[in-house]
């Protein structure tokens, strides 16, 4: 009860596969490289899972494969941005309802046919790509300004998962004393140090009280250039689609002050 639609007729060679889509333009659009689209299908899968049937036409009345799916089996595909993946398109049909038999996709934004989805590279663009506007309106209302989701890489029309205010930057005391700032940024590898968007322009900064004279600049990424000063900061490895970045504040003190605060700051042109 959760889809439907009806196949017209159509031939598949062996190992070639079809597209359903809730809006097929929307779809092609995003992943021009599809070629396999066949149609829209009517109403929506349940957030929590459904059992899919392919029925033959009538006269007759029996599944040719029933499965069900779960959307909690695997977080990252349930409003995180991957698509829930079949493992093994061949196996038996019998195994298609466990969860053993799925997997996240390999890019966020999910990858039918392997293909990634053509977000733009540019934040004005960007913009037009979400229906921003202008950019001034945090339209998903989690908090976090469009430029800085668009400098993190995130999605502006959802605010759950890795979408939401659990991914933004978040500062923590290390054994030292000293405070550090840790984000993810997106992989790409236009930029220099093959992560971060480009355009924009990343800074962490420090201050002690918060007022806008006493904000001190930490180290500073571009696109064309990797993280400057590079002391204190420690970039991972690139982990599904996002590189993660700590920066310490290794030139303040020990946390003896009543307060130290850090933050990251974005622009772009």
């Amino acid at each position: 009860a959760g889809i439907a639609f009806t196949f017209p007729g159509y031939s598949l060679g062996a190992g070639q596969n079809i597209i359903l889509a809730a809006n097929a333009a929307s779809l092609q659009a995003r992943y021009p490289g599809l070629t396999n689209v066949l149609g829209n299908y009517t109403k929506k899968l349940s957030n929590s899972g459904d059992t899919i049937a392919f029925q033959l036409a009538p006269p007759f009345d029996a599944n040719i494969l029933c499965f069900h799916y779960d959307n909690g089996w695997i977080p990252s595909t349930n409003g995180g941005g991957k698509s829930l993946e079949i493992i093994n398109p061949g196996s038996g049909v019998l195994t298609w309802g466990d969860k053993d038999s799925w997997q996240a996709s390999a890019n966020t934004g999910g990858s039918p046919d392997g293909l990634t989805a053509l977000v733009p590279n540019t934040y004005s663009a960007w913009l037009a790509f979400y229906a921003q506007g202008t950019g001034a309106t945090d339209t998903d209302f989690d908090g976090i300004s469009p430029l800085m989701e668009y400098a993190l890489g995130k999605d502006p029309g959802k605010n759950g998962g890795v979408n939401g205010q659990s991914e933004i930057p978040i500062a923590a005391t290390e054994p030292s004393g000293k405070l550090h700032a840790g984000f993810y940024l997106p992989v790409n590898a236009s930029s220099t140090g093959g992560y971060g968007m480009p355009g924009v322009t990343y800074k962490v900064v420090a201050s002690n009280d918060m007022t806008a004279s006493n904000w001190v600049t930490l180290t500073t990424k571009t696109a064309t250039t990797d993280w400057t000063p590079a002391l204190g900061v420690q970039v991972g490895a690139p982990l599904n689609g996002y590189v993660q970045v700590i920066v310490t504040d290794v030139n303040g003190q020990p946390l003896t002050q009543p307060h130290r605060f850090m933050r990251l700051v974005v622009t772009t042109p």
